[in-house]
């Protein structure tokens, strides 16, 4: 599947072109791609441009995730090393 391949690699390079975008962000979009790519092509496969449309969102995430503000970067960082955050008690009015 050397198009998929190539198109993975196309993605990934547009990705590290967004300005502003960390690698934080590129190193998730990595670890991730494949399998929204699977998820992608099984939902939008039988479009012929399901691909560019892949392209269109994770590079919507990636102007986001460049836009976001350096404390919730930080606090995106704190939850994601501690994947049970949401279950504190202190998510409830604390």
């Amino acid at each position: 599947m050397r198009v998929i391949d190539d198109s993975l690699a196309r993605i990934l390079d547009a990705v590290r072109r967004v300005p502003g975008v960390d690698i934080a962000f590129q190193d998730r979009v990595a670890q991730h791609l494949p399998r929204l790519r699977a998820l992608f092509q099984h939902l939008y496969g039988e479009r012929a441009d399901w691909v560019d449309r892949l392209e269109d969102v994770v590079l919507l995430a990636a102007s986001a995730s460049a836009a976001h503000p350096a404390d919730l970067k930080a606090l995106d960082a704190r939850r994601e090393a501690d994947p049970t955050w949401f279950e504190s008690e202190r998510m409830l009015g604390g």
